[in-house]
């Protein structure tokens, strides 16, 4: 595990994000963290402003996101997305900056790595169809993240590449923060949208409103990116990015087990459990 997290270089790509990005995308209901020692390109770590609590609060993953959250967390997402066309340097600064970015091979070996865990922990009693689907895509990975098809606007947007409620804060007035960039890339960024509902939307929530989330962030990308593609392609590309949601849940299997084996209520285990079921199957539907 070190070994891939190394070959990501996750310190280079949070120094990059801090250094770069987060002054363009900053708003008034978006908040980064400000970064205090951005000319130490070479430490170990950054020094960043807090706006943990009282000035902001987490979720718990074992409840989940509510509908007023997640469409706070999508409007600011878009507008995270759409970085790349409102600042075009961000782009040529990053591909300057990362050459030959695997991510496939990367995702792949962290998904193989989590897939018996995930499995054991959250397919109990799922059919064998939808196991061999998954283990499918465990080994043709490259076939799932194939963007030849997928119109250029959306392969070129700022994604922050690790999107779930535990990144996520909210303050007081409604503003929501988002913290750990560590996996930020430029690329096709409907993976963050997946995860993000798949990995910390309420299991009923999301099942009840997935079309009324999909919607605010396409209108709100639409505002933001005019050229971006209507509203029948981007549903095609999000289901196909679906399976990314999953590749991203599985890969990091580590931490949902961490919380479910920490979690001594019944009632908000079975709330994770069941989220991540229902997003194994409907990912690959």
């Amino acid at each position: 595990m070190q070994f891939m997290l190394g070959k990501w270089n996750i310190h280079q790509h949070e120094y990059f994000f801090y250094k770069h990005a987060a002054p363009l995308i900053s708003s008034d209901s978006l908040l980064i963290p400000k970064c205090y020692n951005l000319n130490a390109e070479g430490d170990d770590y950054l020094a960043l402003q807090y706006l943990g609590p009282p000035t902001a609060t987490s979720v718990p993953q074992t409840i989940g996101l509510t509908l007023e959250q997640i469409l706070t967390s999508v409007r600011a997402l878009a507008f995270i997305h759409s970085t790349p066309f409102r600042h075009a340097t961000i782009t040529h600064l990053y591909n300057e900056t990362f050459e030959n970015v695997d991510l496939t091979w990367f995702l792949s070996e962290l998904y193989n790595y989590g897939w018996p865990a995930f499995k054991n922990a959250f397919l109990e009693n799922v059919d064998e169809q939808i196991i061999s689907k998954l283990e499918d895509i465990g080994r043709n990975m490259s076939k799932y993240y194939d963007h030849s098809s997928t119109p250029a606007v959306m392969t070129k947007t700022l994604a922050h590449g690790d999107l779930w409620s535990n990144n996520l804060l909210f303050d007081r007035e409604g503003r929501v923060v988002v913290i750990d960039w560590q996996w930020c890339t430029i690329g096709f960024a409907l993976q963050d949208l997946s995860f993000l509902m798949y990995s910390s939307v309420n299991s009923t929530v999301l099942q009840n409103h997935e079309e009324q989330i999909l919607r605010m962030y396409f209108d709100e990308m639409k505002k933001l990116v005019p050229e971006y593609p209507e509203w029948t392609v981007f549903e095609e590309e999000y289901n196909k990015a679906r399976v990314m949601g999953i590749v991203t849940i599985i890969a990091s299997t580590e931490a949902f087990v961490s919380i479910m084996n920490k979690c001594d209520n019944d009632e908000k285990m079975n709330e994770l459990k069941n989220r991540l079921c229902y997003a194994a199957k409907d990912a690959i539907r």
